[in-house]
């Protein structure tokens, strides 16, 4: 995930999006909640093989 929407983007501290919390579903997404620029909260959606892509990408 990255900073796009004006509201992760703008805010106490600027350009910063951190995952909060995660929650797995049976169908292979995750629930995420993330805090956006130290001011607002968000959730999101995400495929579960993707998280598993981009860590294993990164390793």
């Amino acid at each position: 995930m990255r900073p796009q929407l004006g509201w992760e983007c703008f805010g106490d501290i600027d350009n910063i999006i951190f995952v909060q919390g995660a929650v797995a579903q049976p169908d292979g997404t995750i629930y995420l909640t993330y805090g956006a620029a130290d001011y607002c909260v968000g959730g999101a959606v995400v495929a579960a093989r993707e998280v598993i892509d981009a860590l294993r990408a990164a390793a």
